[in-house]
């Protein structure tokens, strides 16, 4: 099983899971998206503050 990586596009800050690097961002076309997987840490930043998993 492919774990799942997550993009963002600077531009127009669309964020993105997927097994592999995608060529574009599907809302705006931008070629140009950073992996922010690392950024990510226990994936809190998915979790609504103050709530528990």
């Amino acid at each position: 099983m492919l774990r799942l990586r997550f993009f963002a596009c600077r531009r127009c800050d669309t964020v993105v899971s997927v097994p592999d690097v995608p060529s574009r961002c599907a809302t705006c076309e931008a070629t140009s998206l950073e992996e922010i997987t690392q950024e990510l840490g226990d994936y809190a930043y998915f979790v609504a503050a103050g709530r528990s998993r």
